[in-house]
């Protein structure tokens, strides 16, 4: 891939990350130490992870036990 393209994808991302209302994102691009971008990209993952999680978890129990919900009308007048 040419420098150029990479430049222009790497300046996209920035300004994604910059303009995002995703939390932590904004820190780790204009985070001014690599401690502190390698701090702010350790919590988006693990939190992006923790999350994952989650939502696995609740596919998992859905799967194992699924949930039907009915709904019933009735036509009544309301005085």
């Amino acid at each position: 891939m040419p420098a150029a393209k990479l430049k222009s994808i790497s300046a996209y991302c920035k300004s994604y990350c910059e303009t995002t209302t995703v939390h932590g994102f904004a820190y780790w691009v204009n985070a001014p130490k690599i401690i502190e971008r390698v701090f702010w990209v350790a919590v988006v993952l693990s939190f992006g992870s923790y999350a994952g999680f989650i939502i696995g978890s609740a596919i998992q129990d859905w799967t194992e036990n699924p949930t039907a919900t009915f709904i019933k009308t009735y036509s009544k007048v309301i005085v």
